[in-house]
């Protein structure tokens, strides 16, 4: 597997926001969006080769006793699939019995996640991006990631304007009628501009949404702390 970097700092998104966490940073990207904060993630250039007991040696010496994993990139499920799941399997080895997340962009399948999720009892959670107009990559999505996301698993939009809140609420629309999906939403911007415009409008709740979805508006605690600084 190629890995950019292995680190320990806090989760800065979505439902583990501020958690003490071990990061796992692989390298190749199949999307290029232009407001990706990883950029030096997306070709291999800046990474190593390791294998699943090396990543797993390395996350230990980090932390024997981790309580949160996170897997992301780049995009980690363009990883080989049977050495991710050998991952799987070797994080939830550890005594701690760690969380592990996956953050992925929406164009990689993620049935058989939870496939093997279900099959083995894992503890792991998906954060599916859904890639808005804005983005450049919309046409990329696979509409099927998302119907049997769960509660504990997150749905997440990057906006950079209204048109792009506005995109969001139509999928999640069309989701509507999916009694299988229930993730939890967030809703995240880009620069700051339509912060508060997206704050008033999720309050409104005039998309009526709210009643089947739980929406949230993320930060990126990370950025807050730390800027653009790598490993945190």
């Amino acid at each position: 597997m190629r890995v950019c970097e292995i680190f320990r700092s806090l989760q800065g998104e979505c439902q583990t926001v501020g958690a003490v966490t071990t990061f796992i940073r692989f390298s190749g990207c199949n999307l290029c969006c232009d407001y990706c904060d990883a950029v030096y993630a997306r070709s291999h250039a800046e990474s190593a080769a390791m294998t699943v007991s090396a990543i797993m040696d390395r996350v230990g010496r980090l932390d024997p006793y981790p309580r949160h994993c996170c897997l992301t990139g780049g995009e980690p499920l363009l990883q080989p699939r049977e050495e991710l799941l050998q991952l799987f399997s070797s994080l939830m080895g550890f005594p701690s019995h760690p969380t592990v997340s996956i953050e992925t962009n929406g164009a990689c399948p993620v049935d058989w996640v939870l496939d093997a999720r279900k099959k083995n009892s894992w503890r792991i959670d998906l954060v599916v991006d859904y890639k808005v107009p804005s983005s450049g990559m919309n046409e990329h999505m696979i509409g099927g990631n998302y119907r049997d996301l769960q509660p504990t698993d997150t749905l997440k939009f990057v906006c950079r304007n209204e048109d792009d809140v506005l995109a969001s609420v139509s999928m999640l629309r069309s989701l509507l009628g999916v009694h299988t999906c229930r993730p939890t939403v967030y809703f995240h911007v880009v620069g700051g501009k339509p912060a508060r415009w997206l704050s008033e409008f999720l309050l409104g709740d005039e998309h009526g949404l709210t009643r089947r979805f739980d929406l949230r508006f993320g930060v990126q605690l990370h950025k807050l702390i730390w800027g653009s600084e790598r490993g945190r």
